[in-house]
């Protein structure tokens, strides 16, 4: 399995994190979330006879060196303007699968931006926009690990009913600005099927990670509406166990369960305080 550190140390090294040598070239631009779709194209290159150049580049990256330090990002960033590796993968790029960016220099993705990663020689064939699952805090432990005043409030006075009631608006709020963030993407559907589904299917491990759950259905939408590639029965069983992100995860409590009505099969854990 392709894990972040070997993204990561490749593209600090070369520029960019690539896998396949195959004749149709494929961009990937997004942040950990990505990395599943990464795992999952390189998975049916290796059975298909590499069929597929795959690349990956994470603008977050950016933030560090090759030794860990943390550097003048928009520095590094604008050193990428003229890095010619990363020109030529933008050129050569067919198919563009990518997370929404802005305040990103050279990759944010929308033309809208004065600056964009299209001005830069980007011109694919097919050009895939992802919903972006960022810092939704749904769960409690979430919830209060980010909040200092909310989890004062409950170390103070314990969860009472108005603070649960606080807390389970606050997390369906952050879905609500998920299912507007589908909208604007290639995968308007995405919001419906959450939405159907979240309280039966674990579709995230924290407010960043998501996993199989919500990987596999938009790679199944993926491929049906713009990849078009020949997946067979063999192929989807060999993938769907693969969840990158699931430990370590947000536990879920008790309150949880009651709030949102959670029917998950993972362990009742007590709150984090």
């Amino acid at each position: 399995m392709i894990n972040t550190v070997q993204t990561q140390r490749e593209q600090l090294r070369n520029g960019f994190f690539r896998t396949g040598s195959g004749p149709k070239v494929i961009l990937l631009l997004g942040s950990c979330r990505t990395l599943a779709l990464l795992n999952y194209l390189h998975d049916w290159n290796n059975r298909s006879g590499n069929q597929l150049t795959i690349y990956r580049i994470d603008p977050t990256d950016w933030h560090w060196d090759e030794n860990g330090k943390t550097i003048d990002f928009e520095a590094r960033i604008k050193a990428c303007e003229t890095d010619q590796r990363i020109l030529d993968v933008l050129k050569s790029a067919e198919i563009y699968i990518h997370e929404y960016y802005g305040w990103y220099g050279m990759f944010n993705s929308s033309k809208d931006w004065a600056k964009n990663i299209y001005q830069f020689g980007l011109d694919p064939k097919i050009d895939v926009c992802l919903p972006n699952y960022h810092d939704r805090f749904v769960l409690f432990n979430d919830q209060l690990q980010f909040d200092d005043a909310l989890r004062e409030s409950v170390k103070a006075s314990g969860m009472t009913p108005d603070l649960e009631r606080q807390i389970v608006v606050r997390g369906l709020a952050a879905l609500d600005k998920f299912y507007s963030i589908c909208a604007l993407s290639s995968f308007p559907e995405m919001a419906d099927h959450f939405k159907e589904w979240w309280t039966k299917k674990r579709f995230f491990w924290t407010g960043n990670h998501v996993s199989r759950h919500f990987t596999l259905y938009l790679f199944r939408e993926l491929n049906e509406k713009y990849l078009l590639l020949p997946f067979d029965d063999a192929y989807w069983k060999s993938i769907e166990s693969l969840d990158i992100f699931a430990r370590p995860c947000t536990a879920v409590t008790q309150h949880d369960v009651d709030g949102y009505g959670l029917s998950w099969p993972d362990p009742i854990e007590p709150l984090k305080l």
